[in-house]
């Protein structure tokens, strides 16, 4: 197809150019909004949750990491299912009952007058929370294969500031009032349940006034093309692919290896290795999350306040690492990402490791714990993400990203479990030799496959 300039000289082709998705921005605000209040879940008790367990139940740090770990099993039984539900029924539908049991799970945590029932709740939030799978395919669906690693990025993002931001809000908690209504008593560790009650509720109508589902799988998969491979969004826009090509050379192979997937076929290897650094990137981010806070109070002597403000510090500056993620997708490609956040984690990970021998300063141990909480997870997991999505292909993205969300919670149900057993028999840096060690392992494997994922994003 070719067009006439303005003046009549000029003749632009366009080269497999297809037409445009137009993106439904009221069904996608819905989305982001029920993912932000999914992992408030988590955030708005990240740091509370320790005082709360140790002054009302008498929970030690081993018991901690069982805490934080059930909200990931509850996840991790959801994901899959919700995520095959959403291939065949109405995504609305799905997305309301997640926020209906995430209510449930919220009052029990509220209104929790032992240890089992503050866990069973934290299933149930974790059960009802599960709607990442769902929400990524929504995204996978619902936008072009040139838009996704943008789109990806923006749901990562509000992923990552209800889990890594939200828990300054902690800090607002304990200035409130404490009151007691009958039963229901609302206090510095209790708000938390009834603030994502509120949260939940304002998601389900939002759900029910405003959102539509977006194209079947069916649908969406034939306007698939090309543009799948590692180029990042907004590359292909406007551009020949001979100059998408120049961009990024070095990872542009001219002709793939023999031992790739038959073309047409997702490159199973690929994904699985993908399932890998998932793996690491949540499992290590699970430790971070057990262990932080009493790092901060047991260590360094911070109140739990004090403690919120570094760690949602340290999210908030995350939070801006996602919003590059667009230039630095289109500079370095998704491959390069993933790989720098693996490098990014493990040197983090390896400095704090360091605390069994020496004390850290406070800005050495601030600049190694952002280098995991707010650049090295925030750019590696959205890249990972990413090619995952993109080797998938054409295949119905709701049970796939499912099984990658489940693998996420599994990684961060281990993960925290380990980190609170290893804190409390071992110190404080145990936790973290363990992180540096499967970065290091991740990293290597990664690199030694890295024709297999170039071929793979290139066909």
């Amino acid at each position: 197809m070719s067009l006439m300039g303005k003046d009549g000289d000029t003749q632009v082709l366009l080269l497999g150019r297809r037409p445009e998705r137009a993106v439904d921005w009221r069904s996608m605000l819905v989305v982001y909004w029920v993912i932000f209040v999914s992992e408030a879940a988590r955030g708005l008790v990240m740091s509370s949750q320790w005082p709360y367990l140790l002054i009302e139940f008498g929970g030690t740090q081993s018991e901690l990491g069982v805490l934080v770990s059930s909200f990931s099993l509850g996840r991790m039984l959801a994901a899959v299912p919700w995520g095959l539900a959403s291939d065949v029924m109405s995504m609305r539908s799905v997305l309301v009952w997640c926020s209906a049991v995430s209510i449930l799970g919220c009052f029990g945590y509220a209104t929790a007058p032992n240890y089992g029932w503050l866990l069973a709740s934290r299933v149930a939030t974790g059960f009802g929370c599960a709607t990442m799978s769902v929400c990524r395919a929504h995204v996978a669906r619902a936008t072009a294969p040139a838009d996704r690693t943008q789109h990806f990025g923006y749901l990562s993002g509000l992923q990552f500031a209800g889990f890594a931001v939200m828990p300054m809000v902690s800090a607002v908690f304990g200035m409130l009032p404490k009151l007691r209504l009958g039963r229901l008593r609302f206090d510095e560790f209790r708000y938390p349940g009834w603030v994502l009650i509120v949260l939940n509720g304002v998601a389900i109508l939002a759900l029910l006034l405003l959102y539509e589902d977006p194209p079947s799988a069916a649908a969406a998969g034939d306007r698939r093309g090309a543009s799948s491979a590692d180029t990042p969004s907004g590359t292909v826009d406007g551009q020949p692919p001979a100059a998408v090509h120049t961009e990024v050379p070095s990872e542009r192979p001219s002709r793939p290896p023999s031992d790739t997937a038959p073309p047409g076929h997702p490159d199973v290897l690929v994904l699985l290795i993908c399932l890998l650094i998932n793996l690491c990137f949540r499992g290590v981010a699970a430790e971070v999350e057990t262990v932080a806070t009493v790092n901060f109070m047991n260590e360094r002597g911070t109140s739990v306040e004090t403690a919120s403000v570094y760690i949602g510090a340290l999210g908030t500056l995350g939070l801006f690492v996602y919003l590059l993620m667009k230039p630095l997708s289109r500079r370095f490609g998704d491959f390069r990402l993933m790989v720098a956040g693996l490098v990014m984690t493990a040197a983090g990970a390896l400095v704090l490791a360091g605390q069994h021998r020496v004390r850290l300063p406070l800005p050495l141990f601030l600049l190694a714990l952002g280098g995991i909480w707010s650049f090295g997870y925030p750019v590696g997991q959205t890249a990972t993400l990413s090619v995952f999505s993109k080797v998938l292909r054409a295949l119905p993205p709701g049970g796939f990203l499912g099984v990658f969300s489940s693998a996420g919670s599994l990684a961060r149900m281990l993960f925290a479990s380990v980190a609170g057993v290893l804190d409390d028999r071992f110190g404080v840096a145990a936790p973290y030799i363990l992180a540096g060690t499967v970065s290091v392992l991740t990293s290597v494997l990664t690199a030694s496959y890295h024709k297999r994922f170039l071929a793979a994003l290139t066909v």
